[in-house]
């Protein structure tokens, strides 16, 4: 079962669709199981100081 946050290793873990898009696909594909590997490292060296 999936929790919030994602990325509950990392230091710093911010928001993101991944919890959402999660349970919409999960409603739409009732007889299938998904996973998310979260992978997403940093940020873009142009967002600092946004």
């Amino acid at each position: 079962m999936m929790t919030e946050p994602i990325n509950y290793d990392r230091p710093v873990a911010g928001i993101s669709p991944a919890g959402s898009f999660a349970e919409a696909w999960c409603r739409q594909n009732q007889e299938d199981t998904i996973g998310l590997i979260p992978c997403a490292e940093g940020e873009a060296p142009w967002m600092n100081g946004l």
